[in-house]
């Protein structure tokens, strides 16, 4: 059986480190801008590139035949029918979300951003369609309401793993049964790319958006927002109170039960307190540190 990963992202490639020691891949298919990540892991695969669906097409049409199969993760271009029918087997797809819950490129981060209480992994059965294939296998992680996203990708990376490695076995010896998603009584739902722009916070947050936005953005883009005339990045921090409600955004001083000072975002719908932040330029302090060097430059209340 000739195996053949497709991957682009940062997940796909911590998956990877992984996956290589579990299948014989002949070859790992990439983007042209995400080769780089891939190089320092590659010893006996190919590396072949693909930015565009007419490129797996060229590539599967030259280098696929007899028993083979795909396993897909975070790829990122869209295959075609031609190109799937090129694997006996077809291409599998690990997709970190629920199907049809959450199709799209952003799965991890729409689960912390819509406060989902439950997330997963499906591996689907690629189409030409956007992650509407036949799902082979699905797993239900919980998901904790204060958890990070970079916590939950590598829960979840673990999780497919672990699937795949059941799985992708008994689904070339014929013992899985498909399920097509139209028969789940779920509705779809999409997660769109995310965007630099997505992490600019705004006067109409409330406690509980700015809070799921600083989880869901860490790393990148960040939820970002000015404090006075300082741009900043909030990267850690706390919903002080969900309700109480200020008529405009306000900015004001506290200390939490440790002791610890904290700078407090009032919103239309609660205040959050934020325990860590980088301001632009600068490295990355707590609270207590920015208030030292930054209390004269802001509006406090």
């Amino acid at each position: 059986m000739q195996y053949v990963f497709f991957g682009s992202g940062p997940v796909a490639v911590e998956s990877f480190k992984t996956l290589r020691t579990i299948f014989n891949f002949k070859y790992v298919v990439t983007k042209s801008t995400t080769a780089h990540f891939f190089k320092p892991l590659i010893t006996d695969e190919e590396l072949v590139l693909a930015d565009k669906k007419s490129d797996v097409d060229v590539f599967t049409a030259t280098n696929i035949s007899g028993k083979n199969i795909g396993i897909l993760i975070d790829f990122g271009v869209i295959i075609s029918a031609q190109s799937i029918d090129a694997f006996s087997h077809g291409i599998v797809n690990s997709h970190f979300s629920l199907l049809p819950k959450l199709r799209g490129a952003d799965p991890i981060t729409y689960a912390i951003l819509e406060g989902h209480s439950e997330t997963g992994v499906s591996l689907m059965a690629v189409d030409p369609g956007m992650d509407t294939g036949d799902i082979l296998a699905q797993t239900i992680v919980n998901v904790p309401m204060d958890i990070y996203i970079d916590e939950l990708t590598e829960e979840l990376i673990e999780l497919s793993n672990n699937m795949l490695e059941q799985i992708i076995p008994e689904y070339i010896n014929g013992s899985v049964t498909l399920v097509p998603q139209d028969s789940f009584s779920v509705e779809a739902t999409y997660a769109d790319k995310t965007t630099k722009a997505d992490g600019e916070l705004s006067d109409h947050d409330t406690a509980k958006t700015i809070d799921r936005k600083v989880r869901a953005y860490a790393g990148w883009p960040g939820a970002r927002m000015t404090l006075g005339d300082i741009p900043v990045t909030i990267e850690k921090g706390i919903i002080l109170d969900p309700d109480t409600g200020s008529a405009k955004p306000m900015l004001s001083k506290a200390k939490l039960e440790d002791g610890a000072k904290v700078l407090v975002i009032h919103t239309p719908k609660g205040s959050y307190a934020i325990t860590q932040l980088k301001p632009d330029g600068k490295k990355s302090m707590t609270a207590e540190g920015f208030l030292a060097g930054y209390s004269n430059k802001l509006p406090l209340v």
